[in-house]
């Protein structure tokens, strides 16, 4: 994997980490793709649980040239990781709606 595709992963994953400490840490919840105030029963709890899964899926996809270099192995357990944190993230998200 070449530099600027190392650099990519983790500006990218820095984004992701900032966001989602925006969203639990600041309770920016307008951050979040289709949040509507008026459905959304535990303003404190979806910013909680969206919040430190979306800085697990920065820091996932941070670690994404790191597990390249360590072998195919690293690399797909770090992708089902991802996978599993992202629809989590989705579905979980569901219980905070009246």
């Amino acid at each position: 994997m070449n530099m600027a595709a190392i650099v990519l992963f983790c500006v990218i994953g820095l984004i992701g980490i900032i966001s989602g400490w925006l969203i639990w840490a600041k309770k920016t919840l307008w951050l979040l793709a289709g949040y509507d105030p008026s459905k959304v029963e535990d303003k404190e709890g979806l910013a909680k649980f969206a919040g430190l899964r979306i800085c697990l899926i920065g820091i996932c996809f941070a670690f994404f040239p790191a597990a390249h270099q360590l072998g195919n192995v690293f690399m797909w357990i770090l992708l089902l990781l991802f996978l599993a944190i992202v629809l989590n993230t989705v579905l979980g998200c569901r219980k905070f709606e009246k």
